[in-house]
């Protein structure tokens, strides 16, 4: 039986914020097949740091929704017990990214980059805002 303190998912770890989105062995198979391939991306142990460098990459559109399909994938775990296969929240993962491009574009073309996009966007294209955990 696995432990309280234990990763839910992989049951070899010590649970906690970094693990559960970044260290898994499960989030590091997402990680990978959405293009996060960097052995760099996966050596941090400061949470403010790794979210920091993940929000400036090149493929930061996509940082975000998989950071927040990873967390909601393991409280489904947890919580409710249900869980998801890899290509679902990959699929989800790309799909809340396109929406998120999509609408930087709009935005763009209809001039509403300064007062739309200013609210999901910095000053360099990438998503900005605190996560509530």
């Amino acid at each position: 039986m696995i432990s309280a303190a234990t990763c839910s998912r992989c049951g070899d770890h010590e649970k906690s914020f970094l693990h559960c989105v970044q260290d898994c062995s499960f989030s590091i198979i997402i990680w990978q097949r959405i293009g996060f391939s960097s052995q760099a991306f996966f050596f941090t142990n400061s949470v403010t740091e790794w979210l920091k460098e993940g929000s400036n990459c090149s493929r930061s559109i996509a940082f975000f929704p998989a950071l927040w399909w990873l967390w909601k994938h393991r409280n489904h775990m947890c919580l409710s017990n249900e869980t998801m296969f890899v290509t679902r929240l990959i699929c989800n993962i790309f799909g809340q990214a396109e929406t998120m491009f999509a609408t930087r574009l709009i935005c763009n073309i209809f001039g509403l980059a300064e007062t739309i996009s200013a609210s999901f966007f910095n000053s360099a294209g990438h998503p900005k805002g605190r996560m509530h955990l």
